[in-house]
């Protein structure tokens, strides 16, 4: 799945991020330093469904993907702080893409689904994903 759309989108509606990038990104970014905040773009699942009818062929591709927040407050080891400071890139991120239709002839708005701690480093440094899912449209060629 290409996200690179997805992570324009980003950089072009949001602000204060040190970095925004995608899946091979976040992998040296959680294998060394990273910089913070940084969003990262992954693609998580897509899914297909026949559309009933005769004729060409209609397809319905349901696409995930996740945002992957990294922050870091090192007031509070406990991860308050950095809480804190996830909150309003949260609204960011969410703000830049639920409702967004990133191509209006193939498919519908971004909706989000749902956000869950990755990880806490215990450091301060803190690892939020938000889910993100849009509906696309696909017909073969007659």
């Amino acid at each position: 799945m290409d996200l690179d759309f997805v992570i324009g989108r980003l950089k072009a509606a949001t602000t204060g991020f040190k970095a925004i990038g995608g899946a091979a990104d976040m992998d040296a970014a959680l294998a060394g330093a990273v910089t913070v905040p940084s969003a990262f773009v992954i693609p998580l699942a897509d899914q297909a469904s026949e559309q009933a009818h005769t004729g060409t062929y209609d397809e319905t591709d349901l696409n995930e993907f996740g945002v992957v927040l990294a922050v870091s407050n090192l007031r509070d080891t406990r991860g308050a702080a950095a809480l804190a400071t996830l909150a309003p890139i949260r609204a960011q991120v969410r703000g830049a893409l639920a409702g967004w239709v990133p191509d209006e002839d193939t498919g519908e708005p971004v909706t989000k689904v749902r956000g869950q701690l990755l990880r806490f480093d215990g450091d301060g440094r803190l690892w939020w994903i938000d889910r993100f899912v849009w509906k696309s449209f696909y017909r073969s060629n007659p």
